[in-house]
């Protein structure tokens, strides 16, 4: 019964479409499930994320591990994340460090993250959430007032863990000299 449910899986992805959602999310949360099939199944809503540009589960796709999308299908639901903004931002503030990560994500990959948040999030007592506090740096808009900013941060950063992943950041940037910091 393995392969029948791992093909089921399988065939749901490749088919794309979103009422599919449902019935996988509810197989990710079957205990005892193998852990091959549950692989099919994240492997499928991917799928059905990417088929879809308005898809609801799409907030849970770019830098997402299996786990991290699991949790957040539990905690916050896969239903319109627009209406669940807010829960993504008392997110931010769970007790739980990985629902904080998964808050932070969450609001990139909507394009709903401040730099507010992002600077209460580098102040996190969790080097994980403020790595990814960090990262979501690059879901703003890129301008002259938010390198800037990133320089300043990088300034007075002490952290050699968070140093480097502000020098990423800013070595994406387009309007961004990365010698102008280092030398």
């Amino acid at each position: 019964f393995v392969s029948v449910r791992s093909c089921t899986a399988e065939t749901m992805g490749r088919i794309g479409a979103e009422e599919f959602c449902e019935p996988l999310i509810d197989q990710l949360n079957v205990e005892d499930e193998i852990e091959e099939v549950l692989e099919r199944v994240d492997f499928a809503l991917i799928d059905i994320g990417q088929a879809n540009e308005n898809s609801l589960i799409r907030p849970y796709l770019d830098s997402f591990s299996s786990n991290e999308r699991k949790m957040a299908f539990e905690y916050y639901g896969f239903h319109d994340p627009d209406r669940v903004s807010d829960r993504f931002i008392d997110g931010l503030k769970d007790s739980n460090e990985e629902i904080r990560v998964i808050s932070f994500k969450a609001l990139s990959n909507l394009k709903l993250v401040t730099m507010d948040m992002i600077k209460s999030g580098m102040s996190d007592e969790s080097e994980n959430v403020r790595i990814q506090a960090i990262r979501s740096i690059g879901a703003l808009d890129q301008s002259e007032q938010l390198i800037e900013e990133v320089k300043e941060i990088l300034d007075k950063a002490s952290d050699e863990r968070l140093k480097v992943e502000l020098l990423q950041l800013l070595s994406g940037f387009t309007d961004f000299n990365i010698s102008s910091v280092i030398i």
